[in-house]
């Protein structure tokens, strides 16, 4: 398989990413001029717009997008998830989770923990808690089981105030 004129400004708009954003964007809308279908130049923009600029309704088109072009594409599940419970939709991003955990090679954890950040969010932190437990225990990595278990932890800390409340 040969790399694609396409695929070439993808990967030098990722390896620029996030830190020479006019770079980035130049190899970006190269990449998209090559290949307008390119699911991972459409999943990096709607990164860009969503984690820097802070344009969710274009985000949103350029996950859907991605998806769209690739539905296989991994890290597009985690940013669209991501999107969707800063706007709020997490009816959304919890159907889009229980597709993702169908693709091939998605990271479960990284799923489990989105979930468990949902439950957290609507409030459920007994729920949060078992998403977040079951994330740490199937971590293999130190760098993602430290971070899972600070998560963990902030879980347990909401779950103890909310039962001191509760007792008041």
């Amino acid at each position: 398989m040969s790399i694609t004129l396409a695929d070439s400004y993808y990967l030098k708009a990722l390896d620029l990413y996030p830190y020479e954003l006019d770079q980035v964007t130049e190899a970006l809308n190269f990449a998209i001029s090559y290949d307008n279908d390119h699911a991972g130049a459409h999943c990096l923009l709607g990164m860009l717009n969503l984690y820097q600029l802070g344009k969710y309704r274009e985000a949103e088109d350029h996950f859907e997008r991605a998806l769209a072009s690739d539905i296989d594409n991994t890290e597009t599940y985690y940013s669209y998830a991501d999107l969707l419970i800063q706007i709020g939709e997490y009816g959304k991003a919890k159907k889009l989770i229980k597709y993702a955990y169908k693709i091939k090679g998605i990271n479960v954890i990284r799923l489990k923990h989105i979930e468990g950040l949902i439950a957290e969010i609507k409030g459920n932190y007994l729920k949060a808690k078992e998403y977040m437990k079951i994330a740490y225990l199937s971590s293999y990595r130190k760098v993602e089981r430290e971070f899972l278990k600070e998560e963990l932890d902030r879980v347990n800390s909401k779950l103890k105030d909310q039962k001191k409340s509760s007792c008041k």
